[in-house]
C-alpha cells in the first residue's frame, strides 16, 4: 500500500521506528485526572497548562548518518474547549502541540538541511471517559535518511490529516509532497477498545495513573500514516528515582526531581529500541505527574531527547 521508508522526526511518537518487546500486562485502574488540582474531577475543568521542551540529539557512536540540531523546540498547550457533534455543543479538552527542528544531516561528504515542523490538535473527553478522542488534526514536514542501495539518500515528506472518531476512526489524509507515502486519501478503522489511546495523547495517557513498581499495561493506538492499529506495551522501568534537571516547575527553578520512568514499545518477540518517558513522582503536595523528559529513536543517528524547560498551569 505504501513504500516502506524510515519516518519521521516530526511525529514525536513514531512507532514505525520502534521495534517490539514482550507484553504481559497487569490490570491497573485509572485513578485520577492528574493534570488537575482535584484529580477526582471527572468533568471537563477550566485548565490552562503549558509545557515547553528543548530537543537535543544523543548520537550513536560510529553512526553512518549524523544529525546536528541548531534549533529544537516542542511546546504543548492544554485548555478547555468545545465541539459541535450531531448539532450539540460538547465540552472537551484540547491539546495543541508544536514542534520545530532545524539543523543538518551529514552522510560522508553529503550535507542536507533539516527544516522540520509538526502541528497537531486533538480534542478529547475527560478522565471519567478515559480521555477518549473526538477529533485529531495534524500537519507535518519531515526530512529523513532512507536506504538507497549501498548508500543513503534523504527524502522530505509533507502531509496533513484529520481523524474523526465516531463509530469508526475516519481519516482524511492528504500528502503534500511527491507521493512518497502512497497512503489512501481516506480510510476507516474500528477502534472500539477500552485500552485505545489516540497516538497524539500517548504521552498524556499515563497521567491518569499512579505509577508504581510493577506498572505494566497494554494500549492500542492508530498509526495514521501506516493505516494500522498498533499494540503497545507500557511498563514502569523505575519509580521515585532522583533525576537531575534544569527546568522551571510551578514557577520555581528545579535541579533535581523524583521521577517515574516508563518504557513504551510495540508488542512482539523481536528486539529493538524503546521510547522512554519520565514523569514527576506524585506527592501529597504535587499531585500532577508532569512529563519531564522523553527519548525516542531518531533513525540510525541516535536518540532525540525532549527535556522540559518550563511548566505552567492554573491547576495548582
Amino acid at each position: 500500500m505504501k513504500k516502506i521508508i524510515a519516518i519521521l522526526f516530526t511525529c514525536v511518537l513514531c512507532f514505525s521506528l520502534v521495534s517490539g518487546c514482550s507484553s504481559s500486562s497487569t490490570s491497573y485502574t485509572k485513578s485520577g485526572a492528574y493534570w488537575l488540582k482535584n484529580p477526582q474531577t471527572s468533568e471537563i475543568a477550566d485548565i490552562d497548562e503549558k509545557s515547553e521542551y528543548e530537543i537535543k540529539i544523543e548520537a550513536y557512536k560510529n553512526a553512518d548518518v549524523t544529525l546536528t540540531i541548531t534549533t529544537g523546540t516542542y511546546v504543548t498547550h492544554l485548555t478547555k474547549s468545545s465541539l459541535t457533534i450531531n448539532e450539540e455543543r460538547v465540552d472537551c479538552y484540547k491539546l495543541e502541540s508544536d514542534m520545530v527542528l532545524k539543523g543538518t544531516y551529514t552522510y560522508k561528504t553529503k550535507t542536507v538541511n533539516v527544516d522540520d515542523s509538526m502541528h497537531s490538535v486533538v480534542y478529547f473527553k475527560g478522565y471519567g471517559d478515559s480521555i477518549k478522542p473526538y477529533k485529531t488534526e495534524k500537519q507535518v514536514t519531515s526530512t529523513s535518511p532512507v536506504p538507497d542501495g549501498n548508500s543513503i539518500k534523504f527524502e522530505t515528506i509533507k502531509y496533513e490529516y484529520t481523524v474523526n472518531y465516531g463509530d469508526k476512526a475516519v481519516t482524511s489524509f492528504k500528502e503534500l509532497s511527491d507521493k512518497v507515502l502512497k497512503t489512501p486519501e481516506k480510510s476507516e478503522k474500528s477502534y472500539n477498545s477500552s485500552s485505545f489511546c489516540e497516538n497524539e495523547l500517548l504521552m498524556f495517557y499515563p497521567r491518569m495513573y499512579k505509577i508504581e513498581s510493577g506498572f505494566n499495561i497494554t494500549l492500542k493506538t492508530y498509526n495514521v500514516v501506516q493505516n494500522e492499529m498498533l499494540s503497545l506495551a507500557v511498563k514502569a522501568e523505575s519509580t521515585n528515582t532522583d533525576m537531575t534537571t534544569d527546568c522551571t516547575l510551578y514557577g520555581h527553578k528545579q535541579t533535581s526531581i523524583k521521577t517515574d520512568c516508563l518504557s513504551i514499545c510495540k508488542t512482539g518477540t523481536y528486539s529493538g529500541s524503546k521510547l522512554y518517558a519520565y514523569y514527576t513522582t506524585q506527592t501529597t503536595m504535587f499531585k500532577n505527574n508532569v512529563l519531564l523528559k522523553f527519548t525516542t529513536p531518531a533513525f540510525s543517528t541516535g536518540n532525540l531527547v525532549y527535556s522540559l524547560k518550563t511548566f505552567t498551569t492554573n491547576q495548582f
